[in-house]
C-alpha cells in the first residue's frame, strides 16, 4: 500500500494519480480505435466526458447506497476522497458513452465496442489505484499457503 506520493511536501494520491493515468490510456487506446474504424469523431473527449460522468455516477451511488453516511455527514460525502461505488460509475460510464455515440451518429453498440478496448485497460489501471491507496479491494487476510 502507497497512498500517497510525497513530492517535495506536497502529497499526491496514488488512486487520483491511477484514475488520471487510466483516462489518459483509455483515450489513448479509444483513439487509436477511431482512426483504426476511420471515424473522425472526438474520442479523447468522449473518454474525458465519460470519465468525469462516471465519478458522478461512482459518488451518486454511493450516496445512495449508504444513506446512514449521508445523513451524518450530508452533501460533504460527495467531496470526500473515497466512496466510489463500482456500479455507479458503470451505469453513468456506459449510459455517457452510449448517447455520445448516438450523438456523434456513430451507433450505440458500436462506440461501446470500439470503447470495450479502452475500458479494459482503464480499468486495470484503476484497479492498481485501489491497490495502491489500501482502500480494502485486495480482500482479507488469510494464512493459507498460496495467499
Amino acid at each position: 500500500m502507497l497512498p500517497y506520493l510525497n513530492i517535495f511536501g506536497f502529497h499526491l494520491p496514488t488512486f487520483g494519480l491511477m484514475l488520471w493515468l487510466a483516462a489518459v490510456a483509455a483515450a489513448f487506446v479509444m483513439d487509436r480505435n477511431f482512426k483504426r474504424a476511420g471515424l473522425d469523431a472526438d474520442a479523447v473527449g468522449m473518454v474525458a466526458i465519460t470519465a468525469l460522468l462516471g465519478i458522478v455516477g461512482a459518488k451518486l451511488w454511493h450516496v445512495i447506497d449508504t444513506p446512514a453516511e449521508f445523513r451524518a455527514y450530508g452533501w460533504r460525502v460527495l467531496w470526500d476522497s473515497a466512496g466510489f461505488a463500482w456500479y455507479g460509475g458503470l451505469l453513468f460510464g456506459i449510459s455517457t458513452l452510449m448517447f455520445q455515440g448516438w450523438w456523434a451518429k456513430i451507433g450505440m453498440l458500436r462506440t461501446l465496442d470500439l470503447a470495450a478496448p479502452a475500458a479494459a485497460i482503464g480499468y486495470a489501471i484503476g484497479r492498481i489505484g485501489c491497490f495502491l491507496s489500501g482502500d480494502g479491494c485486495y480482500g482479507i487476510p488469510t494464512s493459507l499457503p498460496w495467499g
